[in-house]
């Protein structure tokens, strides 16, 4: 059945900027609306435009929908998309200022019996907090973040009842799952209880023991010391530490399937050491905490494979699952695969410098131009400044220091080179800004996590999974339209290796784009000098 038949975007309340809709971009919306299964996946990549796409399955389904993203800056570029059309933003208390409370934050208003925040509020409500919150509740269309949507539905339903949730980013929904599934408790906290730590502190049903009548007696702690006559600002600090550590140990009561504990250490005090606990699989709670049983999820990605979907528990009896080609001519965004040496933690110095060679080999034809290098990490990236003869034209950085790296690199004239361990996602060098991106060893997760080795030790093919997830997302940071272009090599044989050997771990879209090279091909043409005037300001 064809429903979008001579539909265009504005006959369904969408901006009129958004004039037709794209052949893939009708596929989306008519698989969304005819699945009868509880879960749709759309493998999309990049340029597709699959927010207009989810959006306009949401208004022609006429279901209440929230829409979850990973990041604020995501959220909010769906709001200026989308606002004309109804959809709603929500963020958490903390993104607000108390108006009773100067220099606290809604957290702490409502903490403080805040007389704005108790009581059912309509949209009109002083408090910043409670009118978007009341806005958003009588919003069929809602957009928020992962970790709202996870604590606050979750346990106080906050956004009401919801037909249809919108994982967008769905690859990232796994690790959202495990974060919420990521307890640490401290000597502090210990000695908040008066207790000791469990018998065998490596034994999960020893834990679930201990913690069972601790979260009694500190959701009990909290609950007092709200009911009190009055609150200063030491009450409300104490407080909002019993009602943190009781939602900890309330979960710890609760814990089943696989979890790794490990000592914690913290970063500030000898009083924040203590554990850190960790659920192994992300499927074991994907529904106490993400799904949280609304009947339609549809999940979304560039980078969504089956093997993300298996992570999170889904059947594949339970799921329609669809990829997409690229929209991008695969011309202007090749990725080569040139044969240089294999890295791995026990590489000599010896294929390293080869490995800087190559580096060096690929900009040496590109100096009229702008590029990233993708370090893996912050030690990687000095050594390969360090050995390089472009070094002189590299830009590196250290933890912490990502944002204004990228944007002196941004403001720098050509030839400038990033090298990054922190590029991977959230952000994007279009057009001239990057024409070729190199990745120098596969972004393998790091083996020393606990839960990493549980995880590779029950399914070998788990940090091949992750690795590749990285490596494509990487490779996106260069290429964001149709005119953009973007060469992306890889010289890691391991890269090779994996590809050949797990073919079905990449995305059909990415796939296309590999191309095997003994030798580094010659470069195109400087974009700039092939874009037509109407584009000088986007390359500038």
């Amino acid at each position: 059945m064809t429903y979008m038949t001579g539909i265009r975007p504005p006959d369904l309340g969408l901006p009129t900027r958004f004039t037709d809709y794209r052949p893939a971009q009708i596929e989306m919306i008519e698989r969304t609306m005819q699945s009868h299964h509880r879960f749709v996946a759309h493998a999309a990549p990049t340029g597709i435009g699959k927010s207009v796409a989810l959006v306009s399955a949401a208004l022609y389904m006429g279901l209440r929908t929230v829409i979850l993203t990973s990041t604020k800056g995501l959220q909010n570029q769906y709001l200026t998309d989308f606002r004309d059309c109804g959809l709603v933003n929500c963020m958490g208390r903390n993104n607000f200022q108390c108006v009773t409370r100067p220099g606290t934050t809604c957290e702490e208003g409502a903490l403080c019996k805040c007389h704005h925040t108790i009581g059912q509020q309509s949209a009109t409500s002083l408090c910043p907090y409670k009118s978007q919150w009341a806005t958003a509740l009588a919003s069929p269309l809602v957009c928020t973040n992962y970790a709202y949507w996870c604590t606050g539905q979750r346990f106080a339903k906050a956004l009401g009842h919801v037909d249809m949730l919108i994982l967008d980013e769905g690859h990232d929904a796994p690790n959202e799952i495990s974060n919420q599934m990521t307890i640490t408790i401290s000597e502090r906290e210990l000695a908040m209880l008066d207790a000791s730590w469990p018998v065998i502190t490596v034994s999960i049903p020893c834990w679930r023991e201990w913690a069972t009548p601790y979260a009694i007696t500190a959701a009990a702690r909290a609950e007092s010391l709200y009911n009190a006559q009055r609150l200063d600002q030491q009450s409300i600090r104490i407080m909002a530490a019993w009602r943190n550590l009781a939602a900890k140990l309330s979960t710890m009561a609760g814990m089943r399937g696989a979890w790794v504990v490990e000592p914690y250490v913290g970063k500030r005090t000898n009083a924040d050491t203590g554990y850190k606990l960790q659920a192994v699989w992300p499927y074991t709670h994907a529904e106490e905490v993400l799904f949280l049983g609304v009947s339609k999820i549809v999940i979304a990605s560039a980078t969504l494979s089956r093997k993300t979907l298996q992570l999170m528990g889904i059947r594949s009896q339970d799921v329609d699952y669809y990829e997409y080609p690229s929209e991008f001519p695969p011309e202007r965004s090749p990725v080569y695969s040139i044969p240089t040496v294999a890295m791995n933690h026990k590489s000599p110095d010896e294929d390293f410098r080869k490995l800087v060679e190559r580096v060096d080999e690929i900009i040496d034809g590109r100096l009229d131009r702008k590029g990233v290098i993708h370090g893996v990490s912050y030690q990687r990236a000095r050594d390969i400044a360090n050995l390089s003869r472009h070094r002189g034209l590299m830009i590196t950085h250290s933890t912490g220091e990502t944002k204004e790296a990228v944007e002196v690199f941004q403001q720098a004239p050509a030839p400038a080179i990033l090298v990054s361990p922190s590029v991977d996602t959230g952000y994007d060098f279009a057009f001239s800004q990057c024409e070729f991106q190199i990745i120098c060893k596969a972004p393998y997760p790091g083996m020393a996590d606990p839960v990493q080795q549980v995880r590779r030790e029950q399914d070998w093919l788990y940090p091949a999974y992750e690795m590749v997830m990285t490596l494509v997302q990487s490779a996106g940071r260069g290429m964001r339209a149709a005119t953009d272009r973007c060469e992306t090599f890889l010289i890691d044989d391991t890269i090779t290796k994996v590809f050949d050997r797990n073919i079905n771990l990449w995305p059909k879209w990415f796939r296309r784009l590999v191309r095997k090279s003994a030798v580094v091909p010659l470069p195109p043409p400087p974009l700039a000098d092939e874009l037509p005037n109407e584009f000088s300001d986007l390359v500038r």
